[in-house]
């Protein structure tokens, strides 16, 4: 065999073997970015571009669980014009040490924002001390304060499918709203009021904190509702999802179906079961609308009554007892149109059940 025809084949073995190790395969986990997928192959989490340009990702922070992704090289590979004196390339399969440096090394969070879907009543926007008024399609950014009035309920929504309810007499201030391709970030802060929460779980870090007067809710999905009353009580009611609340004095976890009162300076409660959901009953008359709730006797319920399903258009709110058989009955004086009746059991504490929500119950009057 002559020199000539060795050279040649020499030529396609480093050829086909650099070409073989040049990819490698990744199939995404729950809770994986491009950040941590770069990382674990280059040593540097700024390297996420590399694999996005290589699979042409359109929306990078878009991953999803069990998709396939190519990794361009998977450790140092060093590729040089090949000749007749020069070694194959060998490959390093240990990672390089990860440092301070490296991690701080991610690309800057992205600002998000909320937007306002749906709302009624009178609904107050801050803004760099500025008053702004708001309608549906508003943006909410960070550093803004709301405010609902007595009668005022907002519907905002995220950039990760999550939903904010506010209710009436409620303070909220969005501190924090910011996406990076590690993770997604959400700080809100409460300061008295209501806010219902559902985020969905997605392959991302998502974080969630909320801060109240009495300690901070941190959860990446689920649904649950707060109610802060100042200047030291919180009340938590989670329906999915699990949530830790961190006090000055303590943490509790607290799952599905739980509850937790948190006070400034008492030691954390453990988690509660929450009270019963209440079955409903409704009967039309000419000009009102009749609602029976069946609980626990002594149990307190309380009645929404809205203008639509999305329980934005308030129209009035009530609070009855049940009596010795677990019943509460009240009268509801309305104009003409379609109501949605919600309705919850609520603790002693102020932990509440699931809505249970009927309609639309329509009255035409004469």
């Amino acid at each position: 065999m002559n020199k000539k025809l060795v050279y040649t084949l020499s030529l396609l073995l480093f050829f086909f073997s650099s070409t073989s190790i040049a990819e490698t395969m990744h199939t995404v986990s729950n809770g994986e970015t491009l950040s941590t997928i770069a990382l674990h192959y280059f040593g540097k989490s700024s390297e996420w571009k590399k694999i996005a340009d290589y699979n042409n990702l359109q929306n990078p922070n878009a991953l999803r669980i069990g998709q396939k992704i190519r990794i361009p090289s998977a450790g140092e590979t060093r590729v040089n014009t090949p000749s007749a004196n020069i070694p194959p390339t060998r490959i390093s399969t240990t990672l390089p040490s990860v440092s301070s440096s490296v991690i701080n090394s991610a690309p800057d969070p992205v600002v998000q924002e909320l937007m306002l879907v749906d709302a009624s009543g009178e609904i107050e926007l801050t803004r760099a001390g500025n008053r702004i008024t708001i309608s549906p399609g508003s943006r909410i950014k960070a550093g803004d304060t709301i405010r609902t009035n007595a009668f005022a309920r907002a519907l905002f929504s995220g950039m990760g499918g999550e939903r904010y309810a506010i209710g009436p007499l409620s303070i909220i201030a969005l501190k924090e709203i910011s996406s990076s391709y590690a993770d997604r970030r959400i700080i809100i802060r409460i300061d008295q009021g209501e806010l219902d929460l559902v985020a969905p779980e997605t392959p991302f870090m998502t974080r969630y904190s909320i801060e109240t007067p009495t300690g901070n809710i941190n959860t990446r999905f689920g649904s649950f509702l707060m109610n802060v009353t100042p200047p030291d009580k919180t009340a938590i009611s989670v329906y999915d999802g699990e949530i830790i609340a961190s006090a000055p004095r303590g943490d509790v976890n607290v799952k599905a179906g739980e509850g937790l009162v948190m006070r400034t300076l008492e030691l954390p409660q453990s988690a509660a079961a929450l009270p019963q959901e209440p079955g409903i009953s409704i009967e039309p008359a000419l000009t009102s609308i009749i609602v029976a709730a069946a609980a626990r006797k002594d149990q307190k319920i309380l009645f929404d009554i809205f203008r639509d399903r999305d329980m934005q258009r308030h129209t009035v709110r009530r609070q009855v007892n049940t009596d010795g058989m677990g019943v509460a009955i009240s009268r509801f004086e309305l104009p003409a149109g379609s109501y949605w009746i919600a309705c919850r059991s609520l603790s002693e504490e102020g932990l509440s059940s699931r809505f249970v929500m009927q309609g639309p119950v329509t009255l035409k009057l004469p």
